[in-house]
């Protein structure tokens, strides 16, 4: 017999039909948050996978930085596009709907914690430069703040997506990190830049899960008379969980044994 996991979930059942129910603007404002709020969790999920204390071995720990980074940049940018969305098109509101506008005033204002950290303006300007957008003109802005011990090989594997070419990264991040002021010549300083980037998309996370929340309970939850929810259980197989202790997502491709 095959073993199985469980696990449990606090189900708080809606249809199609009461969604329906409400105007047309809230319909899509709730879509949009339930969207963000899961991709978020998945990304954050997938970092925690791929946090792999490095090895010593120079090319290996590049490849490593490189798919570890990638989902910390993602991350961090899906967060401050939840930000944009609940501007609502700035001055000029694409909604009137009174509930919409308080409940997205009140999350922006929220937000503005976040801003005050010494994490965000570099976050920030990652996500405009190396994440959403390549841009040529950063490109050329970091190139000299790259360091002359950086990494310009090519390594070249007969599966591509194995392949990685660190200069990139030495370029449009590190060397952007660098241009910010926040040197990175010793693996203590990449460790506790790396922590302080974390500690941030942990903390928006959590102001878009309160925010995500506000709009259900306002719109949702509290008309209907706050209906309990309902612990459900789900087995899955034991390979779909796990904690970072017991399994890291691989940083390299394999061809399945014939």
């Amino acid at each position: 017999m095959t073993s199985k996991a469980i696990e449990h979930f606090f189900e708080y059942p809606i249809n199609w039909a009461r969604i329906q129910q409400l105007p047309e603007d809230q319909q899509a404002a709730i879509a949009v948050l339930s969207y963000a709020v899961s991709e978020a969790n998945a990304l954050s999920r997938l970092y925690i996978f791929n946090s792999h204390n490095m090895i010593d071995e120079e090319a290996i720990d590049c490849a490593t930085s490189i798919q570890r980074f990638l989902l910390l940049r993602i991350w961090s940018a899906k967060l401050f596009e939840v930000e944009e969305f609940l501007k609502l098109g700035g001055t000029k509101k694409e909604s009137k709907d009174e509930d919409l506008l308080e409940l997205a005033t009140d999350a922006l204002e929220n937000f503005s914690k976040l801003r005050s950290t010494e994490a965000y303006p570099i976050v920030r300007n990652i996500r405009h430069e190396a994440t959403n957008h390549y841009s040529f003109k950063a490109a050329k802005d970091n190139l000299k703040h790259v360091s002359k011990n950086a990494n310009c090989s090519m390594y070249l594997h007969e599966l591509s997506g194995n392949s990685f070419y660190p200069m990139g990264e030495e370029v449009m991040f590190i060397g952007r990190i660098n241009r910010h002021g926040a040197s990175l010549a010793t693996k203590e300083q990449k460790s506790e830049q790396l922590e302080s980037w974390m500690n941030w998309n942990l903390g928006a996370n959590r102001w878009l899960a309160q925010t995500h929340y506000s709009f259900i309970n306002r719109l949702i939850i509290e008309p209907d008379g706050r209906k309990p929810a309902q612990k459900r259980s789900y087995w899955i197989p034991p390979e779909m969980a796990g904690s970072r202790e017991e399994r890291m997502a691989p940083i390299f491709l394999r061809k399945a044994a014939t």
